[in-house]
């Protein structure tokens, strides 16, 4: 369950930072991309455990991404 939060919580982040159009040639936003698709495929792959740490992963990155682009 907790997988399911952490990756819910991932979600929404991305979809929001889709919504603010953040910057998507930074570096930040590569990172936060490859760590949501890489935390969907563990989580699909029944590894939630890694598709938790991934999707955690993934919400850092996706705030680092929005930060640069508010940034500027």
């Amino acid at each position: 369950v907790k997988s399911t939060v952490e990756f819910s919580k991932a979600k929404s982040a991305y979809n929001q930072a889709v919504l603010e159009e953040v910057d998507s040639e930074t570096y930040a936003w590569a990172m936060a991309d490859s760590y949501m698709k890489k935390a969907w495929e563990e989580y699909l792959d029944s590894d939630y455990e890694d598709a938790e740490i991934l999707a955690k992963e993934a919400t850092k990155w996706i705030s680092v991404a929005q930060n640069k682009t508010q940034g500027e």
